[in-house]
């Protein structure tokens, strides 16, 4: 393999770890914004004052997942052995990551429009 398929590989292995990187980073954040939405679910007072936050709170939750799942797709695809192999699954990323990105974009339109 010459130079150019050097750098390819390098250029692979790198975006791998970024997007893991971005997954496990996410993942972290967004579970323990998890749990602070839990906490202040289980304590009435706090529970009746902070609902619409909560509810907003938690759809950014599930908006942000479907993006740390997006890069841990992008990941394995960018890991994947053979070109067919990378190219089925950037087929089916890029299917499933329009759709998530759609969800997520109609996800924030909908919070947004409760506060305008």
């Amino acid at each position: 393999m010459g130079w150019l398929g050097n750098l390819w590989n390098k250029a692979k292995s790198l975006g791998s770890k970024v997007a893991r990187g971005v997954q496990h980073v996410g993942n972290k954040i967004l579970s323990g914004a998890e749990k602070v939405v839990d906490v202040v679910e289980k304590v009435p007072v706090l529970r009746d004052v902070a609902t619409p936050f909560t509810e907003t709170a938690k759809a950014v939750i599930g908006a942000g997942r479907k993006v740390t799942d997006i890069a841990g797709r992008g990941a394995d695809v960018l890991e994947s052995k053979t070109a067919m192999g990378m190219l089925k699954g950037a087929m089916g990323l890029k299917k499933e990551g329009a759709k998530s990105l759609g969800d997520v974009r109609a996800t924030f339109e909908k919070e947004k429009a409760k506060y305008t």
